[in-house]
This record gives C-alpha cells, sequence and structure tokens, in this order.
C-alpha cells in the first residue's frame, strides 16, 4: 500500500487495512512519503529534504508529480522486491513521487491486474495519469459533500 502519509486520517486507512490483512494472515507493506513510520512493516519514500525539493520543483517549474525519480525508482525496488499480489495506492500526489515513472512500472508488471486506487480528490495529474495509462479506468465517480470534488474510485482493467 503507497499512500502521502502513514498517520492521521488518510494514513490510518491504510494502516487499518494493513492490519486488517496482517490479522487475516496476509502480508502486507506499507509506503509513505511524509511524517512518522507506522509500528507495522513500512518503508519510507524518499527523504524531507527530497520532499521540499519536489516542492520547489512544483512551484517553480508547475512539474507537480515529475519530481523525486530517485525515490520513486528506490520504492520500485522494495515493491519488486516484495512481489506483491495487489497494489493499494491512496493519495499518490503528495510531493514525494514520479507518477509517470511509478505507473510506467506498474503498467509493464503482472501487479497491474490487481492495482486499486483511492483518490481522495480529482486533481490534473489524476486526469494525466488516467489518461497516460490505459490500464487504469474509473470504476466510480462520486462528489464528496464537503468540497463538491469529484472522489474517485479507480481499478484496474483485468
Amino acid at each position: 500500500m503507497v499512500n502521502t502519509v502513514a498517520t492521521g486520517s488518510h494514513g490510518r486507512l491504510m494502516t487499518d487495512l494493513a492490519a486488517t490483512l496482517d490479522g487475516a494472515e496476509f502480508q502486507s507493506l506499507c509506503a509513505y512519503g511524509r511524517g512518522k513510520a507506522p509500528s507495522m512493516p513500512s518503508v519510507r519514500v524518499g527523504s524531507q529534504a527530497g520532499v521540499f525539493a519536489h516542492v520547489a520543483l512544483t512551484r517553480a517549474m508547475d512539474l507537480h508529480a515529475r519530481g523525486s525519480s530517485r525515490a520513486t525508482s528506490r520504492l520500485i525496488a522494495e515493491v519488486s522486491a516484495y512481489a506483491p499480489d495487489t497494489l493499494h495506492l491512496h493519495n499518490v500526489h503528495g510531493y514525494y513521487l514520479n507518477a509517470g515513472t511509478l505507473f510506467s512500472h506498474i503498467k509493464k508488471t503482472e501487479t497491474a491486474k490487481n492495482t486499486h486506487c483511492d483518490f481522495s480528490h480529482s486533481c490534473f495529474l489524476l486526469t494525466k495519469v488516467i489518461q497516460a495509462n490505459s490500464f487504469l479506468k474509473p470504476a466510480s465517480v462520486s462528489t464528496c459533500s464537503i468540497c463538491s470534488s469529484d472522489r474517485f474510485n479507480i481499478s484496474a482493467i483485468s
């Protein structure tokens, strides 16, 4: 499972799901980009300095989700070594991943058939990722009652 943080509301979604899977005798690995590590098997994607560099690249050059190439490559190596049956992505747009690199890699693997993405709110990045990766399709779209933006649930095409 990949998420921006491993704590707070979004982080708790990931860690609770991991705990449920672990309790059902499945194995899970949490990857997060910012904040504190959870008390379970996890890997930090990049560093705080890398997050700041990614933010600077986004603000100065409007290249959101195009920084953090090394951090993303390291995550890909970790995920490849772990060899998951399913990959759960949640909030991949938090200044810690290179979306193009990540989705290009996923597209080439068997895991692509079992990739599940939860994006809380739509964004330009999400639109571009869906357009560039034909193996993803919106499974459902609803409107957030708080901010009126779209909420996406995206699944891989088997």
